[in-house]
C-alpha cells in the first residue's frame, strides 16, 4: 500500500507539472483557456486512483532500493547452514544431544517510518478537508443571515444579464454589511452577496460587478474551486498542487474580467472599480470559501491584464474544451495504468534460483546485435506570435487621498507607441501646445518611433514652477523651439487617443473647419473611446444636415466598442427623426455590427420609436433581432415593433419566424400575446400563432396565449381549429380546461 501511495503521488505530480508547463506555453492565450488547462490537470490528478482501478494494470518492477526490505542475517546471528533435502530411503540417525547454546537477547522493535509517514499524510489531509468544511459552514451561515436584495433596479439588471449569458439556473441576490466585496458561491443553488453600499454604486459599476459574478456562475467556478481544494488536501506535500490551485484562482478572475470587458466595459473604468472595491477588503468579514471579486494579492496582475491592449480575451469554445479533455485523458489513462511490482523473492524461491543460476547460453549462438538508437524527434517550431491590432489604447485614472494619477499608453500599426504617467492635476493650455501642471505635479512621457526614442519629464515645484528635460536616444537635449514643437504634436496625438483636450479642441475645429472638417478629424481618430467622446460633443455642439447626419452615423458604426457605438447611436435617435431613408439605412447598418445584445436592444428600441420604417427597414430590424442570443432583449424588440404597429402584412410571416427563435417560454409567450393583440391579424396568422403556442413547454404560458387568441375577432376556420388542437394537446388538465373554456366562450 505504501508503494501504491508513493506511485500515485508521483503520477499526480507528473499530471500537474504538465498542466503548469502547458499554461506557461499558452501565456499568449486567453485566461479562460489557461484556466481550462489547469482544471483538467487538477481533475486528472484527483481521478488518478479511480482510473487506475478501472483500466487494465501495466506492471512496472521497482528497483531493489525501492522494494520492501527482506530479512537478512545480522553480524551476531550464526551463519545459515546449507540446505539439504532428507532422503526417503535411508532413515536419519538420531543425533547425540550436544551442549545447549546460550540464547541471544531479542532485538528491540524498530520504528516503521513508512507507516508513520502515511499516518502524518492522512492526518494533514483530514485537517485540510475539515478546514474546507468549516468554510462551507460559514457560507451556509452567511446565506441565512443575509438579506435578499429585492431592489427592482438590481433585480431587473439581474434578469437582463442572466438572459444575456443564457443562465437557466436560479441565482439568489443577497446583501450584507459583513462583507465589503462582492462574493459568489454555490454550485446547484448559486448565491451572489453584495455589500450594503452597492445600492449607491454608479450603474456602470453595478452592471460590471454583477456581470463578473454571473460569469463565475456560468463557468461553474464554484465547482472547479472544490476540485482545487480537494487536490490541495490530498496532495498537500506536493508544491505543484498548491501552485496549480493558486494559478486557477488568478486565471479564474482574469477570465471573468475578460467577460466584463467583452461586454463593452471600458478598461480604465473597470480597473478603477476594482481598486475601489479592493480598498474595502480590510473590513470584509465575508465567507472565506467564497469567490471574492477583488483580492489585494491578485490586484496588480489583474490590473495589468485589464489594461493590456494586446491581451487575448476570447471565451472558451466547445472545440477547445473537447481538445483539452482529450489531451488530459491521453495523459492520465496511461499513467494510471502503471502499477508497482516489487522486485525480490517470489513463491517457492524461483526468483532466487534464477538469479543465482542464470540460464546458460550456447557458445555457438552469437550475441544479439545492439538496437540502433532512435533518432531524436525534431523540435516543433514555435507558434508565431499573434499580430497586434492596428491600434490599441489603454488609459487608467485613479484618485487616492485627493491626489490623482493618470496612466495612458497606445500602440500604432506602424511601430509607433507612447506611454504617459501623470501625478497630480495635468491639463493642456488653451492653444493646445503645452501642458499646465498644478504645484507638486509631474508628467513622464515616453514616445517610440522607428529609430527614435524620446523621453520627456515635466516637474512642478511647490510654487508651480515647471522644470523640463528631454532625452532623445539616450542623449539629453536642450528644451528649445524644436522640443516645444514636438510636445505640441504629442498633445495632438494624445488627444486623438484619449480625448484629453476634446472639450477645447472640438470647438476650435468647428470654428476653423466647420462640421465637415470636424468629422474629417474624427475619422482620423482610431481609439473607440476618444472617437465616441468627440461624437458625443459634436452632437451637443452642432446641428447636422442630412449628409452630415449620415456621415456621423457611419462614423459611429466604425466604433469597435459596442458601448461607445450604442451611446452615440442612442443620442442620434433621441435628437433626429431620420426623415431621410439613407440615414435610416445607415443607422441599421451601424447597429447590425453590434455584438452585445444589451446595447443592440437599446439601439433598436430607440430606432423603432421613429415610426417611419418601411418594409425593407422592418425586415432589417427583424434580421438583427433574430441573431440576438438574449431572449429578453429579443422579446423587447419584437414587442416594440408590434406596439408601434410596424409589422405590416408582408412582414407577419417573418415576424412569426423570428418569434420562433425565442427559447424562453416566458419571453416567447410575451411576444405571441403582444402580437395576437393586434386586431388587424387575419385567420392564417392567428393559426400560426396557435401552432407556436402549442409547442411551448410551459402549459401555463401556452394556455395564456390561447386565451388571448380566443378573444380575437378573426378567430375562425383554420385558426379556431389550430387553437382547439393546441389546447387539447396541453398536459395540464387545469390549463387545458382553461383554454378550452375560453374558446367555447368565444364561440358563443
Amino acid at each position: 500500500m505504501e508503494h501504491a501511495l508513493v506511485l500515485s503521488g508521483l503520477k499526480a505530480a507528473v499530471v500537474l507539472l504538465c498542466a503548469l508547463l502547458t499554461v506557461r506555453l499558452l501565456r499568449r492565450a486567453s485566461a479562460a483557456a489557461r484556466h481550462l488547462v489547469l482544471c483538467v490537470g487538477v481533475a486528472g490528478a484527483l481521478a488518478m486512483p479511480v482510473v487506475g482501478v478501472i483500466v487494465p494494470a501495466v506492471r512496472v518492477e521497482l528497483p531493489r532500493w525501492a522494494a520492501k526490505p527482506t530479512s537478512t542475517p545480522t553480524a551476531t546471528s550464526p551463519s545459515p547452514l546449507p540446505l539439504r533435502l532428507p532422503s526417503t530411503s535411508t532413515p536419519t540417525p538420531t543425533s547425540t544431544p550436544g551442549p545447549r547454546r546460550r540464547a541471544l537477547p531479542p532485538e528491540p522493535p524498530g520504528v516503521d517510518w513508512v507507516r508513520l509517514a502515511v499516518l502524518v499524510w492522512a492526518s494533514a489531509a483530514l485537517a485540510l478537508l475539515a478546514r474546507a468544511g468549516w468554510g462551507w459552514g460559514q457560507l451556509a451561515r452567511t446565506a441565512r443571515i443575509a438579506r435578499p436584495l429585492v431592489d427592482s433596479a438590481w433585480q431587473r439588471l439581474l434578469r437582463e444579464l442572466m438572459a444575456e449569458l443564457r443562465l437557466g439556473r436560479c441565482v439568489r441576490l443577497l446583501e450584507s454589511e459583513e462583507t465589503g466585496v462582492p462574493v459568489t458561491w454555490g454550485v446547484l443553488r448559486p448565491c451572489i452577496l453584495l455589500p450594503a453600499e452597492a445600492k449607491s454604486w454608479p450603474p456602470e459599476r453595478g452592471r460590471a460587478v454583477l456581470l463578473h459574478e454571473l460569469a463565475h456562475v456560468q463557468r461553474l467556478d464554484a465547482l472547479t474551486q472544490l476540485f482545487a481544494i480537494a487536490a490541495c488536501a490530498l496532495h498537500w506535500p506536493n508544491p505543484l498542487a498548491w501552485l496549480a490551485a493558486r494559478s486557477m484562482r488568478l486565471e479564474r478572475e482574469r477570465a471573468c474580467d475578460d467577460r466584463v470587458l467583452a461586454a463593452g466595459a471600458r478598461p480604465g473604468d473597470y480597473a478603477s472599480s476594482l481598486i475601489d472595491i479592493a480598498r474595502s477588503v480590510h473590513r470584509s468579514r465575508g465567507p472565506a470559501a467564497a469567490l471574492a471579486m477583488a483580492r489585494r494579492s491578485q490586484l496588480e496582475g489583474r490590473l495589468l491584464a485589464v489594461l493590456d491592449p494586446f491581451a487575448a480575451r476570447r471565451p472558451l469554445t466547445r472545440r477547445g474544451a473537447v481538445v483539452a479533455c482529450a489531451a488530459a485523458c491521453a495523459l492520465v489513462v496511461p499513467l494510471a495504468a502503471l502499477q508497482a511490482d516489487e522486485a525480490g523473492p517470489t513463491r517457492g524461491g524461483a526468483a532466487i534460483a534464477q538469479e543465482a543460476a542464470p540460464s546458460p547460453r550456447s557458445p555457438l549462438t552469437p550475441p544479439a546485435p545492439p538496437t540502433p538508437p532512435t533518432p531524436p524527434t525534431p523540435p516543433t517550431p514555435p507558434t508565431p506570435p499573434t499580430p497586434p491590432e492596428p491600434s490599441s489604447t489603454s488609459s487608467w485614472h485613479s484618485h487616492d487621498g485627493g491626489r490623482s494619477t493618470w496612466t495612458s499608453s497606445w500602440t500604432e500599426d506602424d511601430g509607433r507607441s507612447a506611454q504617459l504617467h501623470a501625478t497630480g492635476e495635468v491639463s493642456a493650455t488653451p492653444d493646445l501646445r503645452d501642458f499646465t501642471l498644478t504645484p507638486d505635479a509631474s508628467l513622464d512621457i515616453t514616445q517610440r518611433e522607428p529609430g527614435t526614442i524620446r523621453q520627456a519629464t515635466l516637474r512642478s515645484d511647490a510654487q508651480g514652477r515647471v522644470a523640463r528635460s528631454l532625452v532623445v536616444n539616450g542623449r539629453e537635449q536642450p528644451w528649445n523651439a524644436v522640443a516645444g514643437a514636438w510636445l505640441a504634436s504629442f498633445i495632438e496625438d494624445l488627444d486623438r487617443h484619449t480625448a484629453f483636450a476634446a472639450k477645447t479642441r472640438l470647438p476650435q475645429l468647428l470654428r476653423e473647419r466647420g462640421v465637415d472638417g470636424a468629422l474629417s478629424e474624427i475619422d482620423r481618430i482610431t481609439s473607440a473611446y476618444a472617437k465616441g467622446v468627440y461624437l458625443d460633443l459634436l452632437l451637443e455642439s452642432a446641428r447636422l444636415d442630412a449628409p452630415q447626419l449620415t456621415r456621423t452615423i457611419r462614423a459611429a458604426g466604425a466604433l469597435s466598442s459596442d458601448y461607445e457605438r450604442g451611446k452615440v447611436l442612442n443620442a442620434l435617435a433621441a435628437q433626429y427623426d431620420f426623415a431621410d431613408a439613407g440615414a435610416r439605412t445607415a443607422f441599421l447598418e451601424a447597429a447590425a455590427g453590434m455584438r452585445s445584445d444589451y446595447e443592440l436592444g437599446r439601439v433598436l428600441q430607440g430606432f423603432i420609436g421613429k415610426e417611419k420604417l418601411d418594409v425593407v427597414q422592418t425586415q432589417a430590424v427583424l434580421t438583427a433581432a433574430a441573431r440576438m442570443r438574449s431572449d429578453y432583449e429579443k422579446a423587447n424588440v419584437l414587442i416594440a415593433l408590434v406596439e408601434r404597429t410596424l409589422v405590416q402584412p408582408a412582414m407577419r410571416a417573418l415576424y412569426l419566424e423570428t418569434a420562433g427563435t425565442v427559447q424562453s417560454d416566458y419571453e416567447h409567450a410575451r411576444v405571441l400575446k403582444a402580437f395576437a393583440a393586434d386586431p388587424a391579424l387575419d385567420a392564417g396568422t392567428l393559426a400560426g400563432v396557435a401552432k407556436q403556442a402549442g409547442k411551448l413547454r410551459s402549459d401555463y404560458e401556452a394556455a395564456s396565449v390561447l386565451v388571448q387568441l380566443a378573444g380575437h375577432r378573426a378567430l375562425a376556420g383554420p385558426a379556431r381549429e389550430a387553437c382547439q388542437q393546441a389546447a387539447e394537446g396541453l398536459r395540464s388538465q387545469h390549463e387545458r380546461q382553461r383554454a378550452l373554456a375560453a374558446l367555447a366562450q368565444a364561440r358563443k
